[in-house]
């Protein structure tokens, strides 16, 4: 386990609208925003970086693109129908 030493304690301002989302997303994952905000920064630091105009950067790009269209449709199908608004299968796919 880490000790109070390993850590340095430092200030942080961040504009309102991410710590907005860090705030919805530590507490949507059980963790501290602290413990967000840490998993979040290693984690960038463990991506290698992409070239967006290579070809496998454009395709990562496009493949982020498509996983974020299909994680929209599915929030807005779940508000519809929450409100009452009947969706065919066709309209849900």
């Amino acid at each position: 386990m880490a000790k109070q030493d390993d850590y340095i304690k430092t200030a942080l301002r961040l504009p309102r609208p991410i710590h907005e989302k860090l705030l919805v997303e530590s507490e949507s994952s059980g963790k501290s925003m602290n413990a967000e905000i840490i998993a979040r920064l290693e984690k960038s630091f463990k991506e290698d970086p992409i070239d967006p105009t290579s070809l496998s950067g454009i395709q990562q790009q496009i493949l982020g693109l498509v996983d974020e269209n299909i994680k929209m449709r599915q929030l807005l199908t779940e508000h519809l129908e929450f409100i009452g608004v009947k969706l065919s299968p066709d309209e849900k796919n």
